[in-house]
């Protein structure tokens, strides 16, 4: 009997040792200086994606520009997506809690009216006069104006045109040629927009490896669901093993939650972008000591 009981105050003070060097929290009913409160300790675990999207717009003259300046230009809208980064996050809790939501620091760009909803001139800007002009007309008046800017340009350089123009008022001369050519030519060569956006997923910390999105070039984050993306993959690799479970106690016992050390990565298609050592409660282990009075 005496050498069972030695053995019981043994593994409990190896326990308590081990528990020391853990995190550790009471279950159950808890008393604290506001009075009772039910403690069921819990790690919250997300990760946060940084993906970056490409859209490339395709200009209002795209179909002219083989035609009138014999370049190839895109035809159709399409979007391209890279993801940038992800990065794991954890809270310890004491119950089930919701993901706290990313502080959006986005500004809304201003909206002029004299653009479309694509940022092109709603009227040419090509356009000197009344005339109702056909899109084709349009497109062809814009490739004129764009070899005669060339030429002007050509001309100022040679010094064949302005020949009072030079220094910095060439330089600006230049400057407000070349910005005017651009203007022009993306009427035709159309635009690429880059943006960034972060998601923040709710990751299972339950479990040793689960998806939590999908993501596609084309189609950009995709639900978890979506067979046809790549998965998002986090997984948990214990780092020391949960003791076996001891006779329990007789009599009143406090319980404690042990969060188990947890290494956690996240990776997409191979490649791991964020890894970190955790303690996940959902994966750890309760001890038992006599209650305290």
């Amino acid at each position: 009997m005496k050498r069972f009981l030695l053995l019981i105050l043994t593994c409990l003070g190896v326990l308590g040792l081990r528990a020391q060097e853990s995190v550790m929290r009471p279950v159950g009913v808890v008393e604290n200086g506001e009075g009772r409160t039910i403690s069921a300790p819990f790690t919250a675990v997300w990760a946060d994606v940084e993906f970056v999207e490409v859209r490339t717009i395709v200009g209002p003259y795209a179909r002219y520009a083989q035609k009138l300046l014999g370049i190839t230009v895109p035809v159709v809208n399409r979007s391209h997506w890279e993801v940038a980064d992800i990065t794991l996050g954890y809270k310890l809790c004491d119950y089930i809690p919701d993901i706290e939501p990313l502080k959006c620091n986005a500004e809304q760009p201003e909206v002029s009216p004299l653009l479309d909803e694509n940022g092109f001139a709603k009227l040419g800007i090509d356009r000197i006069d009344y005339q109702t002009l056909t899109t084709e007309q349009q497109a062809r008046r814009a490739a004129d104006r764009i070899f005669e800017i060339r030429k002007c340009r050509y001309d100022l350089i040679t010094g064949e045109l302005g020949e009072n123009v030079f220094g910095a008022g060439l330089e600006v001369a230049l400057r407000e040629l070349e910005q005017m050519e651009n203007q022009l030519l993306e009427m035709f060569v159309g635009k690429r927009v880059t943006s960034t956006h972060t998601h923040r997923y709710a990751v299972d910390a339950s479990r040793r490896s689960c998806i939590v999105c999908r993501f596609d070039t084309n189609e950009g984050i995709m639900a978890d669901d979506n067979l046809s993306g790549v998965p998002l993959i986090v997984n948990f690799t214990p780092l020391e093993e949960n003791p076996t479970a001891q006779p329990p106690l007789k009599g009143v016992v406090d319980k404690y939650a042990v969060a188990a050390r947890v290494r956690v990565t996240t990776s997409l298609d191979g490649q791991v972008y964020d890894e970190r050592v955790m303690p996940i409660f959902q994966q750890g282990y309760i001890i038992e000591f006599p209650h305290k009075r």
